[in-house]
């Protein structure tokens, strides 16, 4: 249950980092709902994720992201959207660096660009600190039609290979039109 809270926390301090000023007066837009693999952006505006099995819980946060959690892996995964001039001003590498801020005594274990949604997108995996808890962070941000899309999977220690297969189910089928 600890983690869980860490977790909750973390998206709070995300959500606060992109409605600051660091994209200028929020005049953007991002994430009201979610409905079968659809991110809903705005009523019939949506980006497509991939799907999850039944292990993967929705969770409600409060703030403008789509969050699932896993108990048996204690593992989440989380996606997010801003759109709107100030969100597409921005490089991607600069939100994944907004995103991994949040972390303390962080180290950057592996990132690279690749191509998701016929566009640029950034990858990395980080690992921190979130409240003296040590945490496994892997990111991708991608940037398209004025909006930036990031994705992360969050679980303690280290990313193992069922919470990443299960991450890049929900990241790869990305598409937004």
């Amino acid at each position: 249950m600890k983690f869980t809270g860490i977790f909750l926390a973390f998206i709070l301090l995300i959500s606060a980092s992109y409605s600051s000023c660091a994209f200028g007066p929020n005049k953007s837009s991002g994430v009201i709902s979610y409905r079968d693999a659809k991110v809903y952006l705005k009523p019939g505006i949506y980006y497509r994720v991939g799907p999850l099995s039944q292990e993967w819980r929705r969770m409600r946060t409060g703030v403008k992201a789509i969050s699932f959690y896993n108990e048996r892996l204690k593992a989440s995964l989380t996606t997010s959207a801003f759109c709107g001039r100030s969100a597409s001003d921005k490089q991607i590498t600069f939100a994944a660096g907004r995103v991994v801020d949040v972390l303390s005594a962080r180290t950057v274990t592996d990132h690279g660009k690749f191509t998701l949604g016929g566009r640029g997108a950034m990858r990395q995996n980080v690992i921190g600190e979130l409240d003296g808890v040590r945490v496994a962070m892997d990111l991708v941000v991608v940037r398209k039609d004025a909006c930036v899309f990031d994705f992360y999977a969050i679980e303690p220690e280290v990313i193992s290979p069922e919470v990443k297969s299960a991450f890049e189910t929900f990241f790869g089928d990305f598409e937004y039109e």
